[in-house]
Parts: C-alpha cells; structure tokens; sequence
C-alpha cells in the first residue's frame, strides 16, 4: 500500500495512521533518515533499553559509559551500519530532493 502526507511551512510531515500501525510507531518514537539516490528510508531508532537487551551478552555489566541516555545513543548510531537500523524500513520518494541534488 502507499501512503502519503504534505509537509507543513515547518517541513513536519504527519505519518500515516496505517503505516504507524503496521510498523509499531508509537508516540516518542525517534525515526532516522537516511538519503538514498532519489528516495529516504525512514526507520524508527531503538530505545536504549533496546539495544542494551540486543546486545548484553556482550556488553559489560556496571555502570554506564555515558553520562546521558542521548550521549550512549549517538555513540551506539556513530557505529551502526544504516542497514541495521530497522527490520522493516519506510520508504519515501522525494522528487524535489533529486531537482536540488543535480
């Protein structure tokens, strides 16, 4: 199915219903963008908790690294191939970004 939504003055887009549904989009929710040719792959960022119950046979136990949730988050995504980012990415064809990229 495909799915649209304008952009406001301030470039907000609202997600559709349908696909905040099937992707399990909730409110609060950190989505990642990333430009590919002509088109974005939106995904939704895991939460910290997430990644550290992905990842803690391999994580050391104690106390954090960082000092903040968004410090260990931005260290997590600086080393994360964007092809890991989601399971189930959206996909947005943007034609005035293929206008402004020539």
């Amino acid at each position: 199915m495909r799915y649209s939504s304008k952009m406001t003055t301030k470039g907000q887009v609202t997600v559709p219903v349908e696909v905040r549904e099937a992707l399990g989009f909730e409110t609060g929710d950190v989505l990642a963008f990333e430009v590919k040719g002509d088109h974005v792959v939106v995904t939704r960022r895991p939460t910290i908790e997430e990644v550290l119950e992905k990842h803690k046979d391999i994580l050391p136990a104690g106390p954090p690294r960082f000092a903040t949730d968004d410090e260990a988050i931005a260290d997590y995504f600086d080393h994360l191939p964007p092809k890991n980012l989601s399971d189930t990415p959206i996909i947005a064809v943007a034609g005035s970004w293929r206008r402004k990229m020539r």
